[in-house]
Order: C-alpha cells, then sequence, then structure tokens
C-alpha cells in the first residue's frame, strides 16, 4: 500500500488504473488511502470515497456510529483523511457529500451527552480545510458553519508558532545546532 500511494505521488496517467485496482481493495492503513486521494483527485478513485461515506451511513443507522469511533482509535484519523480527501475534488459530489455529513451528524463525538466544544472543533477544522481547497460549490458549507468555526477559533484556536529569530541567539551555545 505504501508503495502505490508513493505511485500516485507522481500523478502519471498510465498508473491510475493499477491505482484504482489497488484502492478497490481493503488496505490495512485506510487513512493513507484517503491521504493518497487527496494528493491526487482523480475522478476515478472517486468510489472510494462514496464507499466510505455509505459505510457512515451505514453505522449511523444501526447505532454503532459513536462507538466505532470509540473503539477504533485510527476511525477518527481516517475520517479527517476523509474530510481531506473529499474537499479535493472541488465538485458538486463532495459538496453533497459533506452537507450530508453536516446534516446527518456524522462526524467523530457527536452526541448530545459530549460538550459542544467537539462539534465547534470539527466545523473549524472542516472550515480551515475547505478554505484550502477553496471552490464555489463550498460556499454555502463554509457559510453554515462559520459561526461555530470562528468562535471555536477565537477561544481555543492557538496562533500559529513563529520561529526563533536567529538574529536574537547571542553564542553558540544558544544554537541548537550545537546541542
Amino acid at each position: 500500500n505504501q508503495l502505490i500511494a508513493k505511485l500516485s505521488s507522481h500523478k502519471k496517467q498510465i498508473d491510475t488504473s493499477l491505482i484504482k485496482e489497488s484502492l478497490k481493495e481493503r488496505w490495512r492503513d485506510e487513512a493513507l488511502k484517503f491521504q493518497m486521494i487527496e494528493n491526487d483527485p482523480t475522478p476515478g478513485y472517486f468510489f472510494v470515497i462514496e464507499k466510505f461515506y455509505k459505510s457512515l451511513l451505514v453505522y449511523k443507522y444501526q447505532g454503532v456510529l459513536e462507538a466505532q469511533y470509540q473503539r477504533d482509535q485510527n476511525f477518527e484519523l481516517t475520517f479527517g483523511r476523509f474530510i481531506n480527501g473529499t474537499a479535493a475534488y472541488k465538485s458538486k459530489r463532495s459538496a453533497i457529500i459533506i452537507k450530508s455529513i453536516l446534516k446527518d451528524n456524522l462526524y467523530p463525538n457527536n452526541s448530545n451527552s459530549r460538550d459542544k466544544l467537539l462539534e465547534y472543533n470539527f466545523h473549524y477544522s472542516l472550515l480551515k480545510t475547505l478554505e484550502k481547497y477553496d471552490c464555489d460549490f463550498y460556499s454555502d458549507i463554509k457559510n453554515e458553519i462559520m459561526p461555530k468555526a470562528k468562535a471555536y477559533e477565537s477561544k481555543y484556536a492557538l496562533p500559529p508558532l513563529e520561529p526563533y529569530p536567529v538574529s536574537e541567539l547571542k553564542s553558540d551555545e544558544q544554537d541548537p545546532k550545537y546541542w
């Protein structure tokens, strides 16, 4: 699977059929599959997005979605990569899936008994992803999640780290390359 992911990063048309066949199989690391799709959102790979989305719906209506997130630690990572891979398509189909995830509360840790902080955190992360993959299809979604995302950002998001200015180092002992 690592080899297929590396192959996909080259984005050569000749490799598409081999990659597509590999995506049909169950991978040990499903998150890697979505990361690969994010790096190369070829329309032929969209079936993987749709398949995972349908599994979320099945889990939800069987009443086991929350348990799936709690039981499998990698499921939350996989979900995050799934969202990124879906957004990378910048299409009407991807927008429909993302809207449905919001409408049906298919994101991690969104039960009524949990703190709303988790919901706001998801909206903040989703907004950042949609800003990264900006397109007209995502405008309505961004407007919908903006209030919760901004509320989260103003209270909990950390500012970006600033690099330590090298000019302020006073001696070689303070320079990390000498540690």
